[in-house]
């Protein structure tokens, strides 16, 4: 699943429950771990996301900012998030921006659950820019936006790299908006005969302004389209305990030849079992002293799987179960999208 699928999903889930997220940790259950999961990052490796991580007591008073994602045992990025009944304000920044300043990082990011804020510090090194670099609205989510959002992924994120990338972006957009004398002086003197004078770099500034954004907007020629990927071996499958969002794959021979039931056919932190094993290994990681009884649920309603055509969840059982097929028409949209 992609960046922008997993948080298209988000959106529904925040859309589905807003009304219900009143409250910070419901904000935090509902929305904000499911970014930072779509992100890639572990939830529960605390070298890699440490919640409630507490700044420097002399600069911030012993408060902790909610998350922080960290790199090499030091915050890389750290996460602010207000409940979603509120508008994220000037208060809310300021909180941000002592975190930032205490915990000397790169990237913050404030967050009501529906709005995701990043910042750095572009202007002044070590003090929080005013303003958002990158604003994801799960309201009306854009490519190019999320497309921006992936170098901030696991996969992806690296903070000295990041930044160049950062830094190189934002004077780009300074000289699409007002090219500099530098800038200007560079295209002058290639077409300009005489000495490049204050006079001549103001009549080309609007020239080479023009010039830039002509070429942006030009139409390129289309590339090749790609070939589709290669169907996989697995598909993602997902389970619910206590508010958390558990994520395993599923064999996908196993829904081919119908060995869903009995056979070792979910795949979690690498290792291969059965449905019933892999949901009480996913429930363990959240609560290491669950013990299974009778009527805790079985494999088969615990882990679901995603129906390519609406975004809606079921049951694995509904795919496959007892070499009988009891919804033909999901299967094969489940195997065309894996």
């Amino acid at each position: 699943m992609s960046l922008y699928d997993k948080l298209a999903k988000i959106a529904q889930d925040v859309e589905q429950q807003r009304e219900q997220m009143k409250n910070e940790a419901g904000t935090v259950v509902v929305s904000v771990q499911q970014f930072i999961r779509a992100l890639g990052y572990n939830l529960h490796n605390l070298s890699e996301v440490y919640p409630e991580y507490v700044a420097d007591p002399r600069e911030s008073g012993g408060e902790a900012v909610d998350y922080a994602i960290l790199r090499d045992g030091s915050p890389a990025i750290i996460i602010e998030a207000k409940a979603a009944v509120h508008t994220l304000n000037e208060q809310h920044w300021r909180q941000l921006h002592n975190y930032f300043v205490s915990l000397d990082v790169q990237f913050g990011v404030l967050t009501n659950g529906i709005e995701y804020r990043f910042y750095t510090d572009s202007v002044r090194q070590h003090v929080m820019d005013k303003k958002p670099f990158l604003t994801i609205d799960l309201r009306t989510l854009d490519r190019s936006s999320v497309q921006v959002l992936e170098h901030f992924s696991k996969a992806q994120f690296t903070p000295e790299k990041g930044m160049r990338k950062l830094r190189v972006g934002l004077l780009l957009e300074d000289e699409l908006r007002c090219p500099s004398d530098d800038f200007v002086r560079l295209f002058a003197k290639r077409v300009h005969s005489g000495p490049i004078w204050r006079e001549v770099i103001a009549e080309f500034r609007p020239i080479v302004k023009q010039s830039l954004h002509s070429l942006i907007g030009r139409d390129m020629e289309p590339p090749p389209p790609v070939p589709p990927p290669p169907p996989t071996n697995d598909i993602p499958v997902y389970g619910y305990y206590e508010g958390h969002r558990l994520e395993a794959a599923l064999k996908r021979e196993s829904i081919i030849k119908g060995l869903t039931i009995g056979g070792h056919c979910i795949r979690y932190e690498g290792r291969l079992m059965n449905t019933t094993w892999a949901a009480r290994a996913a429930i363990r990681s959240i609560n290491p002293s669950f013990k299974y009884k009778r009527g805790n649920p079985n494999g088969f309603q615990f882990w679901h799987v995603v129906d390519p055509a609406d975004g809606k969840e079921h049951m694995i059982r509904e795919i496959s179960g007892w070499e009988r097929i009891t919804d033909e028409a999901l299967r094969q949209r489940v195997l065309n999208k894996s």
